[in-house]
Order: structure tokens, then sequence, then C-alpha cells
């Protein structure tokens, strides 16, 4: 399905009875509500070949201004191993002002996760512990190397 949608095919008639066909043969699995194709007039299917296609570490690569990018270890939309590839541009560009921090047990929101899916969210009470204490290491870090820098 990914494929249908990252080419832009599905919207396409051809395209989209890929993706009904590959929805039909899943349906009963436990796990499709999580993946279930959003329906075919949906503004999804327009923007997904530019999102899926979109490659960032050219951009990152080129980044110097200030960088905190916070990721969760069992976040389910941005995969925590992005950071490496994240910490690898920055160094090219020469970035020397950027936190990457790795939270562990977080999910997307950053609170305390289980499994990070999307049905335990209702049951999620607190962020994880460090999460609100970053943002002041990081304008602390900031401000000196602005100082530095003068």
């Amino acid at each position: 399905m990914l494929d249908t949608a990252r080419t832009g095919e599905a919207l396409t008639e051809n395209g989209w009875a890929k993706i009904e066909s590959a929805a039909q043969k899943v349906k009963t699995e436990k796990w499709y509500p999580y993946v279930e194709p959003d329906p075919k007039d949906n503004y999804w299917w327009k923007r997904a070949p530019l999102i899926a296609n979109f490659n960032p570490v050219p951009v990152w690569e080129q980044t110097r201004i200030p960088v905190l990018a916070i990721y969760g270890e069992r976040d389910r939309n941005a995969p925590a191993a992005n950071a490496t590839a994240l910490e690898r541009a920055l160094r090219k560009a020469g970035n020397r002002n950027h936190v990457i921090k790795v939270f562990p047990k977080a999910n997307h929101e950053l609170m305390e996760a289980k499994t990070g899916f999307l049905d335990e969210s209702l049951y999620l009470r607190r962020y994880v512990p460090g999460f609100f204490d970053i943002f002041r290491a990081f304008e602390k870090q900031r401000r000196r190397y602005v100082d530095a820098n003068k």
C-alpha cells in the first residue's frame, strides 16, 4: 500500500483497486485498525507522495541554526532511529549548537508509554522524566553558544 501511496498511483482506479485488495486480505487482523486506509476522497492520498518521498537530510546538512530534536523511544510516527541520521547531518553542516535527545519509554507525545500504540493514549498520565528540563537546559546552552560566538 505504501508504494501505491508513494507514487501517487492511489489516485488512479487501478491504484485504488490495489489498496482495497490489500486491505481486504488483512481486514480481520487485530492490527488492521492501525493501518486501515483512509477513504478514497481523503486529502491524504494527494499529500502522501509529497510526504513519503521527502528526504530531509539535505536540508539538515545545511542547517546551522540552533536545533533541539526530541524523540520518544516508543514513538510509532517518528522513529528514534532517525536521531542518528539527524546527528550525522547536523555535524556535516558544522552545526555545533544542537541537542538531540531520545527519551526512554516515551511515545510520540513524549508521554510514558508501554507500547507507543494509539490504543493506550487514553490511559497515559505523565510526561517522561526530564521532558520539561530539556527545554531549560537547551536554552542555557544556546545562550552560552551565542555569548561565545559574539
